[in-house]
């Protein structure tokens, strides 16, 4: 009986030993694939000429990935640069910017609503609802705006266009010109862009103007599936995270701005009013009245991190969890046949 009991244990030990053959040949079948070297002198050659031309190839792809590119299509830019696009489109006359990221698949939207003179009641210098002044030309809403696209330089690492405000409806804004100068560079996941305005007709008592735009996002193509995001914000940042901390957008301005050809520090005051889990972010930015011109730069991005998940990673991550599983379990067969074949050897010795 006691014999029996111990063949069935070392069937079980060998049946454990053959499947751990099982595992262990394809991945040794792969390895010997990737690893075998022929001897032959016509196999090295060809591998040494494929190898010159994968190099070749890469170096290609390497110096494409490089580079920024432009597309233009009437009056929307498509920039690319890597993992990173972003649109800019002013055809529907509401300027806006509009790039996705791979991570959680979110669609990122800021729209340029409009231009607000205010007059600061309660001196905290951001614009209230209830502060607006004058008239028409209190609250300027942006699709009363006609655009015309500028190309200023468009290399290889360097794009720069502008979005310059051809007519503003409106017999008070006949000297009025709105510019965003936008600026891309190669190897960037971000765009940097100037707000340009001159000649603003501000009523006499306005003490400031605000700029609104309005930050929203959805999931996947479906523009209605909305989603809530951690936002993090100060006085010249706002930032968007998922669950996992994952940085998926941000906006930022310097607070310094230039006034009538004069930098003011602290001039320029980023506010918003959404809640830390919000699902979509109207952003002020609030700036002191002035003579004939404002200069500012805010620019608008996501993080690498966001934009992409390398293939290789998950693949190396795959082999190296089969790879310990297959060795931890190489580890355990032996040890159990090790230990029931002393058992069985010291079973017979006392049954002899």
């Amino acid at each position: 009986m006691l014999q029996l009991k111990i063949r069935n244990l070392f069937l079980i030990i060998s049946l454990l030993a053959l499947i751990s053959m099982v595992l262990v040949a394809p991945i040794g079948s792969i390895n010997a694939e990737i690893n075998d070297d022929d001897d032959s002198d016509e196999t090295e050659e060809q591998e040494s000429e494929e190898t010159e031309e994968e190099t070749d190839d890469h170096e290609e792809e390497d110096n494409d990935d490089g580079k920024a590119k432009l597309e233009k299509e009437g009056k929307k830019v498509l920039l690319t640069s890597g993992d990173f696009q972003i649109e800019v489109n002013a055809k529907g006359q509401v300027p806006f910017y509009h790039f996705n990221t791979s991570v959680d698949d979110v669609r990122f939207f800021l729209k340029f609503q409009r231009i607000t003179q205010f007059k600061d009641e309660n001196d905290n210098s951001i614009y209230d609802k209830g502060e607006e002044v004058g008239n028409q030309n209190s609250d300027l809403q942006l699709p009363s705006v006609d655009w015309e696209l500028v190309i200023v330089t468009d290399t290889d690492t360097d794009k720069e266009f502008i979005f310059r405000s051809s007519e503003i409806k409106g017999q008070e804004f006949e000297d009025t010109t709105i510019e965003l100068i936008n600026h891309f560079s190669a190897d960037s996941s971000y765009l940097k862009f100037d707000i340009n305005i001159t000649n603003w007709p501000f009523e006499e008592e306005a003490t400031g103007l605000c700029l609104e735009f309005e930050l929203n996002w959805s999931r996947g193509e479906n523009e209605g599936e909305g989603m809530s995001l951690k936002k993090e914000s100060d006085d010249t940042s706002i930032s968007l995270k998922n669950d996992d901390d994952v940085l998926l957008a941000y906006f930022e301005s310097a607070s310094e701005v230039e006034v009538d050809g004069t930098v003011v520090d602290d001039g320029a005051l980023l506010y918003d009013t959404a809640s830390e889990n919000a699902s979509k972010v109207n952003i002020l930015l609030n700036y002191p009245s002035f003579d004939e011109t404002l200069f500012h730069d805010p620019e608008i991005g996501t993080s690498d991190e966001a934009l992409s998940v390398s293939p290789s990673t998950i693949i190396s991550w795959l082999m190296e969890t089969i790879e310990s599983v297959k060795d931890g379990f190489l580890v355990v067969t032996a040890l159990m046949t090790f230990v029931l074949a002393t058992g069985l050897i010291f079973n017979r010795r006392r049954q002899k």
